[in-house]
C-alpha cells in the first residue's frame, strides 16, 4: 500500500541575528586566526563549509586580489559554478594575515593547536587545517565567555553561520545591488536572500 508522507513544515530560523555591537564584542575577544576567520565570511558571504576548503595556492590570486570558490552545494552540477571574488580592502587584509600568519599551512583558514592528537591528525586534510564544526564550536565558545548573548537560550544565540546573514544585511545596507549580494552569496533567489536579511535590527 501507499504510504502518504507528510513532509516536515520548517520550524523557521531559530537563531537570533547578530546585533553590530555583539559582534564587535565576540571578535574583540577571538584570537587572530578566528578574526581572520569571521572577517572572511563577513566580506566574502561565504558558508563555513565553503571558508575552510579555500586553498591558498589553488584558489586565491593575490596579484589579481581574487579568490575562486567551488560552492560545496554546487560541485555534484553537471556544470559546477565557480565564484570569482575581487578582494576589497578589507577581505584581503583579512587573507593576507591568513597567509602572512608564519603557519605553514595551504589552508586560509587555519591554526596551530597546542596539541595535536592522532585522531586530530587523521580526520584533518592538514594538521593545521580547520573543519567547520571546529570553527563553529570556537567562535561558540567565545561568545558565550563574552557573554552579549547570554539572555538567550543556547540554541538561540547566533553562531559562526550568523555572520553570513550580519554580511548580507551590510552589504544590503551599504547599497549594493541585490543580484550582487545574491551572486556572491550564491543565492538562486531573492526569497532566499531575504530569510537571510530578515530581522536585523
Amino acid at each position: 500500500p501507499m504510504i502518504d508522507i507528510e513532509r516536515r513544515k520548517s520550524e523557521g530560523r531559530q537563531r537570533a541575528r547578530h546585533t553590530w555591537d555583539g559582534y564587535q564584542q565576540i571578535y574583540n575577544a577571538c584570537p587572530q586566526w578566528l578574526k581572520n576567520a569571521c572577517d572572511a565570511a563577513l566580506y566574502s558571504l561565504q558558508r563555513r563549509s565553503d571558508l575552510v576548503a579555500i586553498n591558498i595556492d589553488k584558489q586565491i590570486d593575490m596579484k589579481a586580489r581574487s579568490i575562486r570558490v567551488l560552492q560545496q552545494k554546487s560541485r555534484n552540477y553537471d556544470k559546477p559554478v565557480y565564484i570569482d571574488i575581487v578582494m576589497g580592502d578589507e577581505l584581503f587584509k583579512a587573507v593576507k594575515a591568513s597567509i602572512w600568519s608564519g603557519i605553514n599551512c595551504p589552508y586560509l583558514v587555519h591554526h596551530r593547536p597546542t596539541r595535536i592528537t592522532k585522531t586530530m591528525r587523521e580526520a584533518k586534510s592538514h594538521a593545521f587545517s580547520v573543519n567547520a564544526d571546529y570553527l563553529t564550536r570556537a567562535y561558540s565558545a567565545i561568545r558565550d565567555e563574552v557573554g552579549c548573548y547570554n539572555h538567550l537560550p543556547v540554541l538561540q544565540r547566533p553562531g559562526f553561520h550568523s555572520i553570513r546573514a550580519l554580511g548580507i544585511w551590510l552589504y544590503t545596507k551599504a547599497g549594493y545591488a541585490d543580484n550582487y549580494i545574491m551572486a556572491l552569496a550564491g543565492h538562486a533567489n531573492e526569497k532566499m536572500k531575504a530569510h537571510y536579511t530578515e530581522g536585523h535590527e
